[in-house]
Protein backbone atom coordinates (compact mmCIF):
# COMPACT_ATOMS: atom_id res chain seq x y z
CA UNK A 1 0.00 0.00 0.00
CA UNK A 2 3.36 2.68 -0.62
CA UNK A 3 1.48 3.91 -4.08
CA UNK A 4 -1.66 5.92 -3.70
CA UNK A 5 -4.56 4.11 -5.32
CA UNK A 6 -5.99 5.53 -8.59
CA UNK A 7 -9.11 6.43 -7.47
CA UNK A 8 -7.71 8.56 -4.46
CA UNK A 9 -5.43 10.73 -7.05
CA UNK A 10 -8.52 10.76 -9.20
CA UNK A 11 -10.75 11.79 -6.44
CA UNK A 12 -8.46 14.45 -4.76
CA UNK A 13 -7.46 16.16 -8.19
CA UNK A 14 -11.11 16.05 -9.41
CA UNK A 15 -11.91 17.83 -6.15
CA UNK A 16 -9.51 20.89 -6.27
CA UNK A 17 -10.00 20.85 -9.69
CA UNK A 18 -13.99 21.55 -9.23
CA UNK A 19 -13.10 23.97 -6.31
CA UNK A 20 -10.42 26.09 -8.17
CA UNK A 21 -12.52 25.94 -11.05
CA UNK A 22 -15.24 27.85 -8.77
CA UNK A 23 -12.69 30.90 -8.41
CA UNK A 24 -12.75 31.11 -12.00
CA UNK A 25 -9.48 29.29 -13.00
CA UNK A 26 -8.94 26.91 -15.95
CA UNK A 27 -7.48 23.54 -15.52
CA UNK A 28 -5.14 22.49 -18.29
CA UNK A 29 -2.54 19.48 -18.56
CA UNK A 30 -0.39 18.42 -15.83
CA UNK A 31 -3.11 19.79 -13.35
CA UNK A 32 -1.68 23.62 -14.29
CA UNK A 33 -4.60 26.11 -13.54
CA UNK A 34 -4.52 29.64 -14.85
CA UNK A 35 -6.42 32.81 -14.07
CA UNK A 36 -6.85 36.04 -16.53
CA UNK A 37 -6.08 39.14 -14.69
CA UNK A 38 -4.65 41.10 -17.57
CA UNK A 39 -4.74 40.46 -21.45
CA UNK A 40 -1.74 37.78 -21.70
CA UNK A 41 -1.28 37.80 -18.16
CA UNK A 42 -2.27 35.22 -15.28
CA UNK A 43 -2.41 34.43 -12.36
CA UNK A 44 -0.86 30.72 -12.17
CA UNK A 45 -1.62 27.32 -9.59
CA UNK A 46 0.33 24.03 -10.06
CA UNK A 47 -0.76 21.64 -8.09
CA UNK A 48 2.66 19.37 -7.05
CA UNK A 49 2.13 15.66 -5.93
CA UNK A 50 3.31 12.75 -4.34
CA UNK A 51 2.23 9.67 -4.21
CA UNK A 52 5.06 7.04 -3.33
CA UNK A 53 4.68 8.00 0.05
CA UNK A 54 4.82 4.72 1.66
CA UNK A 55 1.06 5.20 3.90
CA UNK A 56 -0.89 4.94 0.20
CA UNK A 57 -1.88 8.78 0.71
CA UNK A 58 -1.08 11.50 -1.75
CA UNK A 59 0.19 14.55 -0.95
CA UNK A 60 -1.00 17.98 -2.81
CA UNK A 61 1.80 21.19 -2.58
CA UNK A 62 0.29 24.36 -4.69
CA UNK A 63 2.82 26.67 -6.16
CA UNK A 64 1.17 29.65 -7.09
CA UNK A 65 2.72 32.38 -9.21
CA UNK A 66 2.16 34.95 -12.53
CA UNK A 67 2.87 33.80 -15.89
CA UNK A 68 3.33 36.31 -18.56
CA UNK A 69 3.29 35.08 -21.79
CA UNK A 70 4.73 38.06 -23.45
CA UNK A 71 8.02 37.66 -21.44
CA UNK A 72 7.81 33.43 -22.08
CA UNK A 73 7.21 34.06 -25.98
CA UNK A 74 10.13 36.40 -25.97
CA UNK A 75 12.45 34.31 -24.10
CA UNK A 76 11.57 31.11 -26.26
CA UNK A 77 12.37 32.96 -29.39
CA UNK A 78 15.78 34.48 -28.23
CA UNK A 79 16.59 31.06 -26.43
CA UNK A 80 14.92 29.27 -29.81
CA UNK A 81 12.96 26.84 -27.22
CA UNK A 82 8.86 25.95 -27.92
CA UNK A 83 7.06 28.38 -26.19
CA UNK A 84 4.07 26.93 -24.26
CA UNK A 85 1.19 28.78 -23.57
CA UNK A 86 0.99 28.18 -20.01
CA UNK A 87 4.26 26.51 -18.64
CA UNK A 88 6.12 27.36 -17.03
CA UNK A 89 4.89 30.13 -14.95
CA UNK A 90 6.85 33.69 -15.16
CA UNK A 91 7.69 33.77 -11.39
CA UNK A 92 6.38 31.59 -8.58
CA UNK A 93 6.43 30.32 -5.13
CA UNK A 94 4.52 28.22 -2.57
CA UNK A 95 0.99 28.97 -1.03
CA UNK A 96 2.66 28.19 2.36
CA UNK A 97 5.02 31.50 2.34
CA UNK A 98 2.02 33.65 2.03
CA UNK A 99 -0.18 32.27 4.65
CA UNK A 100 0.45 33.90 8.20
CA UNK A 101 2.30 30.73 9.21
CA UNK A 102 4.23 30.33 6.67
CA UNK A 103 3.73 26.41 6.31
CA UNK A 104 4.77 24.07 3.62
CA UNK A 105 2.02 24.03 1.82
CA UNK A 106 1.75 20.51 1.81
CA UNK A 107 -1.80 18.32 2.28
CA UNK A 108 -2.41 15.25 2.91
CA UNK A 109 -5.33 13.11 1.29
CA UNK A 110 -5.26 9.49 3.14
CA UNK A 111 -6.79 6.54 1.92
CA UNK A 112 -10.09 5.54 2.67
CA UNK A 113 -10.78 8.89 4.01
CA UNK A 114 -12.93 11.68 2.46
CA UNK A 115 -11.43 14.21 0.48
CA UNK A 116 -13.74 17.51 1.34
CA UNK A 117 -11.07 18.34 4.00
CA UNK A 118 -7.84 18.08 2.22
CA UNK A 119 -9.41 20.04 -0.52
CA UNK A 120 -10.59 22.88 1.83
CA UNK A 121 -6.62 23.22 3.12
CA UNK A 122 -5.56 22.84 -0.80
CA UNK A 123 -7.66 25.60 -1.92
CA UNK A 124 -8.92 28.18 0.68
CA UNK A 125 -5.23 29.17 0.86
CA UNK A 126 -5.17 29.78 -2.49
CA UNK A 127 -8.34 31.91 -2.56
CA UNK A 128 -7.49 34.08 0.81
CA UNK A 129 -3.91 34.47 0.07
CA UNK A 130 -3.01 33.20 -3.25
CA UNK A 131 -5.36 35.52 -5.28
CA UNK A 132 -4.55 38.61 -3.32
CA UNK A 133 -0.91 38.26 -4.14
CA UNK A 134 -1.69 37.92 -8.22
CA UNK A 135 -3.56 40.72 -7.95
CA UNK A 136 -1.24 43.07 -6.08
CA UNK A 137 1.79 42.31 -8.09
CA UNK A 138 0.02 41.41 -11.92
CA UNK A 139 2.02 43.36 -13.53
CA UNK A 140 5.27 44.16 -15.60
CA UNK A 141 7.15 45.74 -13.18
CA UNK A 142 4.84 43.97 -9.97
CA UNK A 143 7.01 40.63 -11.42
CA UNK A 144 10.32 42.42 -11.94
CA UNK A 145 9.62 43.57 -8.17
CA UNK A 146 9.54 40.12 -6.80
CA UNK A 147 12.72 39.46 -8.28
CA UNK A 148 15.06 38.22 -5.11
CA UNK A 149 12.65 38.92 -3.31
CA UNK A 150 13.32 36.96 0.59
CA UNK A 151 9.66 37.06 1.90
CA UNK A 152 8.32 35.07 -0.65
CA UNK A 153 11.69 33.34 -1.93
CA UNK A 154 10.72 34.43 -5.65
CA UNK A 155 13.95 34.79 -7.78
CA UNK A 156 13.66 35.46 -11.63
CA UNK A 157 15.84 33.52 -14.03
CA UNK A 158 18.55 35.82 -15.47
CA UNK A 159 17.12 35.80 -19.31
CA UNK A 160 13.41 36.69 -17.81
CA UNK A 161 15.11 39.40 -15.74
CA UNK A 162 17.11 40.93 -18.98
CA UNK A 163 13.70 40.42 -21.29
CA UNK A 164 11.59 42.07 -18.29
CA UNK A 165 13.84 45.05 -18.03
CA UNK A 166 13.94 45.07 -22.03
CA UNK A 167 10.34 45.59 -22.00
CA UNK A 168 9.82 47.91 -19.45
CA UNK A 169 11.84 50.28 -21.96
CA UNK A 170 15.49 49.83 -20.13
CA UNK A 171 17.48 48.02 -22.57
CA UNK A 172 20.70 48.84 -20.93
CA UNK A 173 19.49 47.40 -17.86
CA UNK A 174 19.01 44.06 -19.81
CA UNK A 175 22.67 44.45 -21.11
CA UNK A 176 24.03 44.34 -17.88
CA UNK A 177 22.09 41.65 -16.63
CA UNK A 178 23.22 39.59 -19.66
CA UNK A 179 26.96 40.47 -19.25
CA UNK A 180 27.02 40.25 -15.71
CA UNK A 181 26.28 36.68 -15.86
CA UNK A 182 28.41 36.06 -19.17
CA UNK A 183 30.98 37.10 -16.61
CA UNK A 184 30.55 34.93 -14.38
CA UNK A 185 29.94 32.28 -16.21
CA UNK A 186 33.49 32.75 -17.70
CA UNK A 187 35.03 33.79 -14.33
CA UNK A 188 33.82 30.29 -12.78
CA UNK A 189 34.97 28.35 -15.96
CA UNK A 190 33.42 24.87 -15.40
CA UNK A 191 33.95 22.47 -17.91
CA UNK A 192 31.01 22.90 -19.73
CA UNK A 193 31.69 26.71 -20.01
CA UNK A 194 32.50 27.08 -23.21
CA UNK A 195 29.01 25.12 -24.61
CA UNK A 196 27.34 27.23 -21.59
CA UNK A 197 28.65 30.55 -22.96
CA UNK A 198 27.59 29.81 -26.65
CA UNK A 199 24.25 29.57 -25.85
CA UNK A 200 23.95 32.27 -23.17
CA UNK A 201 26.05 34.55 -26.27
CA UNK A 202 23.09 33.54 -29.11
CA UNK A 203 20.41 34.35 -26.43
CA UNK A 204 22.02 37.67 -25.49
CA UNK A 205 22.38 38.17 -29.80
CA UNK A 206 18.72 37.71 -30.52
CA UNK A 207 17.71 39.72 -27.79
CA UNK A 208 20.07 42.84 -28.63
CA UNK A 209 18.92 42.64 -32.50
CA UNK A 210 14.82 42.71 -30.90
CA UNK A 211 16.54 45.75 -29.09
CA UNK A 212 17.78 46.91 -31.91
CA UNK A 213 14.63 47.68 -33.28
CA UNK A 214 13.75 49.91 -30.98
CA UNK A 215 11.30 50.23 -27.67
CA UNK A 216 8.70 47.34 -27.37
CA UNK A 217 5.70 48.65 -28.76
CA UNK A 218 2.53 47.38 -26.10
Amino acid sequence: MGVARKELITAGLLACRQRLEALGFTRHAADIFTLPLTPRLFGWVGLGRAVHTGDGSMVVTPVIGLLHQDVERLVAVCADLPYHRYYPATVQTGIGLLTPERTSGRVRFGPGEEVDEPTEQVCRPIQEYGLPWMRDHGSLAGIQALDHNEQYRTTLSTWRRAVIAYMLGHPDLARRHLSDALTRIEREGSPHAAGVLAVWRRFAAALEERMARGPRQP
